[in-house]
């Protein structure tokens, strides 16, 4: 399993400064083929400046959870880090 892309990310607005919540489409590749999941995540940054990335699967997968939703958080972070998510 990896994730090949997260695509079409949307930001949802928050009143929060230091939250912020997107919608976004995963394309991930299994072992029985190529899948497209809705998703949506949060990046919150803690009062050290340390960030948190919570992502949730918006429809059931025929895959274990954690692979699935430890790559799509190194990939958010790895966005996150490039200035893609504003």
């Amino acid at each position: 399993m990896r994730v090949l892309e997260v695509r079409n990310v949307h930001r949802d607005q928050v009143p929060l400064f230091y939250r912020m919540n997107y919608v976004a489409l995963a394309v991930m590749e299994f072992p029985l083929g190529t899948s497209e999941v809705p998703i949506h995540f949060s990046v919150e940054m803690d009062p050290l400046g340390q960030k948190t990335f919570e992502v949730f699967l918006d429809e059931p997968i025929d895959y274990p959870i954690f692979p699935v939703l430890r790559d799509l958080q190194s990939c958010i972070a790895k966005m996150d880090s490039e200035g893609v998510l504003t």
